[in-house]
């Protein structure tokens, strides 16, 4: 059968049943509306449906393919989610263009599809545009484009309207009603606005509890209710079919008789009218079905949906005020009014007085103490001209400068950076797939790898480099546990050695880079991924062309700093390696204490200081840098 079919569908969370047996039929080229509150299941059966969760037990369809278990980017279907997910780090033609290129268009064909469908959206010469620089309306016509960019037999929205304000939301419906009207594509959206789905859908379906109450067309569902739930979620309508009375609505019992849609010239059944609306003339009421031309609604009609959004616990407010004669409150909501006023008026202002730089003194005070003095220090000893026996008198000569050109400075510099180096890109290219994997697990689970970490980050430099000292030795290391499986013949000693300094060094740092990139990633947006995969990346696939580039900012600010944390080690290197393999750090060690060599040492820690600052100062541009982006 053509078409999107759902048999038996059940979907649990725990003990928690969310969607609870569904069976659905969607023909081919329909428009269908899922309908109904908060937690009624609607997004979840929308999920199961783009394969991005998995039924708990059931069958779903398409074309008459079982697609139950196979992999959301291979259904190729198009999908709009509610935060739309705009790949941030794309501009609106790489966004369009992104499911091409993940199958390998040509970028001839890639460049006039996104022309083709730029065009359709009303939206040429925006693509080499920012989607950070579009309206809410662009970014949504956007989204929308880059689902129908390989012409999916699917295309699902998850709530796409609901950030939009009210006139904007309307134009929109006008526009994807006639998008699907045109393309023919089978459309499935979710959303919890009744008038949305009665003027848009071919197919309402409504639901609560996890199940669905009915499913019909949208005067099937005015007219005949299947059960007091769906005419009390959808307004007022007939109870008896053959004229004998009306559902309880949410205000209260409804007395008999015909409503005051009736009343006003509407035909019977025909008009949406929940309680406390004015009844829109016949004309609004017939045009409010007609999916051609949305915008054929009466204006009064549109003002009774704007009030009957107002906040339900009015009660404080409204008790005050007069009523009008129907008994509606009048008056504005002034307090609410105040309040934003006196919101604009918050802003921050120059200290004017002493007392206002009181709050920074004591951190002022302890970064003089505590860095300007003995940095100031530090360069000042750095021209001091050493003598012999160890001493050193107060000179201003740049001899201790000039050593930094010699072979052995710059041989031990050398290294010092390429480890340095070295550590970093293993850090992170360990680490980010680690957080990222991290971040998606459950509180519980994240609160006890982190609490690990933490323990790692408490242990002293001596205590992890002893440690792994012990690991790579020949008597207790690891090696013997090799010659127990039969891997190698005999045990042996791993250090001293680069790899046994690079491997402690790493497992130092491997915490810190972690807990650089926890925040980062937590404050990502999961859907930037499963919007990848709905068109039509692997997991893996989504990591690596949308979760890494946008992050780039990130990643180079957590290299930096990782490089920074590593560039001032020197326990590790002494215990793990040999002499070649020293650190700038332990040079610095042995000319202050071992050769009495105070002034030499003086400079190259002034020079590593300075390094240090002007990494920093990239990181913070890094930074500034993302946050613009």
């Amino acid at each position: 059968m053509s078409g999107l079919a759902l048999q038996n569908v059940v979907k649990e969370f725990g003990s928690f049943r969310a969607v609870n047996d569904v069976d659905l039929t969607v023909p081919h080229g329909t428009f269908v509306c899922m309908l109904g509150p908060s937690g009624c299941g609607k997004t979840t059966l929308l999920r199961m449906i783009a394969g991005l969760d998995l039924p708990t037990s059931g069958s779903i369809g398409l074309d008459g393919e079982d697609i139950t278990r196979v992999p959301t980017h291979k259904r190729n279907l198009g999908m709009v989610f509610q935060s739309l997910a705009l790949f941030p780090h794309l501009t609106v033609g790489e966004n369009i263009a992104y499911p091409l290129r993940i199958r390998g268009a040509p970028k001839e064909d890639q460049k006039k599809r996104v022309d083709e469908l730029l065009s359709m959206i009303h939206l040429s010469g925006y693509a080499d545009r920012p989607v950070s620089k579009l309206s809410g309306g662009q970014r949504q016509r956007v989204a929308i484009a880059r689902a129908l960019a390989i012409s999916p037999k699917l295309f699902l929205l998850d709530e796409p309207l609901s950030a939009l304000d009210a006139k904007l939301r309307e134009a929109m419906q006008v526009e994807l009603r006639q998008l699907q009207q045109k393309l023919g594509i089978t459309t499935i959206v979710v959303t919890h606005d009744q008038r949305e789905a009665m003027t848009m859908a071919d197919t309402v379906v409504v639901m609560n509890g996890g199940e669905i109450r009915q499913a019909a067309s949208p005067i099937e569902i005015y007219r005949r209710p299947a059960d007091s739930f769906v005419a009390d979620f959808i307004g007022q309508t007939r109870s008896d079919r053959s004229g004998g009375g009306h559902f309880g609505s949410r205000d209260g019992a409804r007395s008999a008789g015909a409503g005051p849609a009736v009343a006003a010239g509407c035909g019977e059944g025909d008009a949406f009218d929940p309680p406390g609306r004015r009844a829109p003339d016949r004309a609004g009421c017939r045009s409010a079905f007609r999916h051609g031309d949305l915008r054929a609604r009466s204006r009064g009609h549109d003002r009774d949906i704007r009030r009957c959004r107002r906040p339900a616990d009015r009660s404080g407010l409204d008790a005050a005020r007069p009523a009008a004669g129907d008994g509606r409150p009048t008056g504005r909501r002034r307090s609410h009014t105040r309040c934003l006023c006196g919101a604009r008026q918050m802003r921050r202002e120059p200290p004017r007085t002493l007392g206002d730089y009181l709050p920074i003194l004591f951190p002022a005070g302890m970064l003089t103490i505590f860095f300007v003095v003995p940095f100031g220090t530090m360069i000042a000893v750095s021209f001091f001209q050493r003598q012999q026996g160890g001493f050193y008198t107060p000179a201003f000569v740049y001899d201790n400068y000039a050593r930094f050109l010699s072979a052995f400075f710059g041989g031990v510099l050398g290294f010092s950076l390429m480890l340095a180096i070295a550590v970093a890109a293993c850090c992170v290219v360990l680490a980010l797939p680690f957080t990222y994997l991290l971040t998606r697990m459950a509180r519980r689970v994240q609160v006890v790898w982190l609490v690990a970490l933490l323990s790692v980050l408490s242990l002293s430099e001596v205590i992890i480099g002893f440690a792994w000292s012990t690991l790579f030795s020949r008597t207790a290391g690891i090696t013997n546990i090799l010659v127990a499986l039969g891997l190698m013949d005999e045990a042996k000693a791993l250090t001293p050695s680069f790899a046994a300094v690079l491997t402690g060094m790493v497992y130092q740092a491997f915490p810190y880079t972690v807990l650089v990139l926890f925040p980062a990633l937590v404050r990502l947006d999961p859907t930037l991924t499963e919007a990848a995969r709905t068109l039509g990346a692997s997991p893996l696939r989504a990591f690596f062309t949308v979760v890494v580039p946008a992050l780039r900012n990130t990643i180079t600010a957590t290299l930096i700093m990782v490089f920074i944390f590593a560039l001032g080690s020197y326990l590790l290197p002494q215990l793990l390696g040999r002499p070649q393999h020293w650190t700038l750090s332990v040079l610095i060690t042995d000319q202050a204490i071992y050769q009495s060599n105070m002034p030499f040492a003086a400079a190259m820690a002034v020079f590593l200081v300075l390094v240090t600052l002007g990494l920093v100062a990239l990181t913070v541009i890094a930074g500034r840098k993302g946050e613009a982006a």
